[in-house]
């Protein structure tokens, strides 16, 4: 059943465009003996680094197409509380897909969602690079699979009621396979797998 949603104003995403700096200019010195470097016809290299753009945008509620693109967002930092639902509309009993979570989080938002909407997660982003320090043990959270995570057998350092599930996608309807235990556990992910997510399981790491 989907949970209840609250209304929340508008606001209005935000594109980061990040650019690295280019390298310093080299100048090399090919004046002949006895003549001054500062007369010789020399061209410093330059080097421009491609420009790369990311969308953002934080809480409220958004027109897909308008507002914002249809794709795939993350966040990158656990926010506790955060609610997120696809909409198919603005009726106010629209919920296509809802989620609730104190970690990170993924969300694949389709073409012919009509709306979305977010409060307590801080920001989304398009930039679905890795965000995890180790690629064979992690915490909590909503992990892409062969990017955050291998692929492999791992075990869990354990927790109460730990929670987890292997999904096919984000969209909120990808579940795969998923438990709930009080004890430690082995899960194998597989290479197929699109994504993995757990709650207080504690750590995971490859076996």
């Amino acid at each position: 059943m989907p949970l209840a949603s609250c209304a929340a104003p508008a606001a209005t995403p935000i594109i980061i465009y990040v650019t690295p700096p280019p390298s310093n200019p080299e100048v090399r010195d090919t004046a002949e003996p006895g003549v001054s470097p500062s007369s010789t016809n020399v061209e410093p290299t330059t080097r421009t680094a491609p420009t790369t753009s990311f969308l953002t945008f934080e809480d409220g509620t958004y027109v897909v197409g308008v507002d914002i693109k249809a794709g795939t967002y993350r966040t990158r930092e656990p926010s506790d509380g955060c609610y997120w639902e696809r909409l198919s509309g603005f009726s106010g009993d629209d919920t296509i897909e809802n989620d609730i979570t104190d970690n990170v989080s993924i969300v694949a938002i389709a073409k012919s969602d009509e709306g979305f909407h977010t409060e307590g997660c801080g920001t989304w982003t398009s930039d679905l690079s890795r965000i995890t320090t180790s690629l064979t043990s992690f915490g909590a959270g909503t992990y892409f699979v062969g990017v955050d995570v291998k692929p492999g057998r791992y075990r869990n350092s354990g927790g109460s009621s730990c929670y987890w599930e292997r999904l096919r996608n984000f969209s909120g309807d990808g579940l795969i396979e998923n438990d709930i235990v009080d004890s430690r556990t082995v899960v194998d992910i597989a290479r197929t797998d699109k994504g993995f997510s757990s709650t207080n399981c504690g750590t995971w790491t490859r076996l």
